[in-house]
């Protein structure tokens, strides 16, 4: 069905911002773990943080993964929880070798594979009729784009190498300890992780991913009129939605085979803008001699410029997401921005000490009105393309901002590192959010904390893989994905 030219306005009426949401403990997925499509790691030393006494015994056989299933098998029987949790602790820690670690590093997944549920059977049964998942984004989504490109400089030059994928066993091209929303997602639908597109020879039968760390929605071009500069990469939506249709165009035969072809996929269209905005701060904040802002004053005016992009960025994202509906797409979901004041990066730029700058979670007050009004502009552009398309496709937005951790404590992680860095500067360096501009993580000085898992932020712009497997839970099984574009519960012959 095709749609006119959609054109966003806007009106001044109040927005009215979803309180947060207080969750209930996660429950386990019944979805198939993580593939073991990765190629082997690197060889690296190891240092444990326990030796064997000398006069110790080797052991012969520290992982039974048969064994271990059977026993998994029975407590689940019980329904113990607890019982459940102890074996898992006990399984991880005799783990020694790449793919060990690997079958131990998602529990739950493995114990729901082996209880059963809706995933991949053979190769013919899809989750919902899901058969593939194409992503387009930035940095949050970015599974080795960038790394092929050459990240040699900027903010991401050292996440090609460790501790970048320190709880995966190697560094993989992703912003992150480990996994990522669409990694959760892939394997939530019983498909393979996505590739990269520019990983020549890979496997794309079931979806790409175009996304690349650093990109933007405007183009530079558009960016370099308003004196803005991209210091990381040319490959923003535009570009990235051109690989998409060639790529399209490249497997298929004729227009009507991309359709049947989009109509059993899904299409995530972001996270992708945030950086745009990025840069555009970047542009008014001074960094002679630090990384600050000053005072509120400054950050305020900062976003005041940035708020001149907002309807440029949404209207890009829209008029992407219009293409890709015309071309097939049934199911497409637009994320909005995270909070931009709850970032380790953005507080500790500001680092100013008046209250009044802060909300009650901690924090900035100003940084999250601008990333609410984008979110504001991209839902009611959401609506439009729901209307345009109504009966031919689900348009669904993600709420990114109501995905944060509110509940920190109750989901596991340490409630007074909420905001601080698991990697970067430690000690009175890196002040109360463990991150400085001049020495990001991987940089010589820097260090990464001991257990990812018990923090949110990663590197002070990214998340750990504990904090996005957590919020690909909330999104697209906790409702704040709408309208849901995925029933879990239905499996489908493709």
């Amino acid at each position: 069905m095709a749609a006119a030219s959609l054109k966003l306005s806007y009106s001044a009426k109040p927005l009215a911002l979803a309180p947060g949401s207080h969750l209930l403990p996660l429950r386990a997925h019944h979805a198939r773990p993580f593939p073991t499509r990765l190629p082997p790691p690197p060889r690296v030393a190891v240092q444990h943080t326990a030796a064997p006494a000398s006069n110790a015994s080797p052991r012969t056989a520290s992982f039974d993964k048969e064994e271990a299933e059977a026993t998994l098998r029975l407590l689940l029987e019980e329904e113990n929880e607890a019982h459940i949790a102890a074996f898992l602790v006990l399984l991880r820690a005799k783990g020694e070798t790449y793919e060990e670690r690997r079958w131990l590093l998602f529990p739950r997944s493995a114990a729901a594979d082996i209880a059963g549920g809706v995933g991949i059977v053979h190769g013919e049964t899809y989750v919902d009729g899901i058969t593939a998942i194409y992503n387009l984004g930035d940095s949050l989504s970015d599974t080795g784009n960038l790394a092929r490109q050459g990240a040699t400089g900027g903010l991401l030059r050292y996440t090609t190498r460790l501790p970048y994928g320190v709880t995966v066993g190697r560094a993989t091209g992703r912003c992150s300890d480990g996994y990522l929303i669409i990694d959760f997602l892939a394997r939530d639908l019983g498909l393979p992780l996505l590739n990269p597109c520019l990983d020549e020879g890979a496997d794309f039968a079931h979806g790409v991913n175009f996304a690349v760390a650093g990109a933007t929605a405007l183009n530079t071009t558009a960016l370099a009129a308003r004196g803005i500069t991209v210091p990381l990469t040319n490959s923003s939506l535009d570009v990235q939605l051109r690989w998409f249709k060639e790529f399209m165009n490249s497997t298929t035969s004729f227009p009507q085979e991309i359709r049947e072809k989009l109509s059993k996929s899904l299409v995530m269209l972001g996270e992708i803008g945030g950086n745009d905005y990025n840069y555009a701060f970047l542009q008014t904040w001074p960094m002679d001699g630090g990384y600050s802002l000053g005072n509120i004053t400054r950050m305020i005016e900062s976003v005041a410029t940035a708020v001149d992009l907002v309807p440029e960025v949404v209207q890009c994202i829209a008029n992407a997401a219009k293409e890709v509906l015309d071309m097939g797409a049934t199911r497409v979901v637009i994320p909005g921005n995270f909070p931009l004041g709850c970032v380790p990066s953005y507080m500790s730029a500001v680092n100013v000490t008046d209250r009044a700058a802060y909300d009650a979670r901690g924090c900035l007050v100003a940084l999250n009105l601008f990333a609410a009004l984008h979110n504001a502009w991209l839902r009611r552009a959401v609506g439009e393309l729901r209307r345009a398309y109504r009966g031919a496709a689900v348009v669904a937005y993600a709420d990114y901002s109501a995905a944060t951790l509110d509940d920190a404590a109750a989901l596991g992680f340490d409630e007074r590192r909420v905001f601080r860095a698991c990697c970067g500067v430690g000690g009175k360096e890196g002040g109360a959010y463990g991150f400085d501009v001049r020495a990001m993580c991987g940089a010589p000085g820097t260090a990464a904390c001991a257990d990812p898992g018990r923090y949110v932020s990663w590197d002070g712009v990214h998340l750990t893989q504990r904090a996005y497997g957590v919020m690909a839970e909330l999104l697209f099984r906790r409702g704040l994905v709408h309208p849901p574009p995925i029933n879990f519960t239905n499996g489908a012959r493709a």
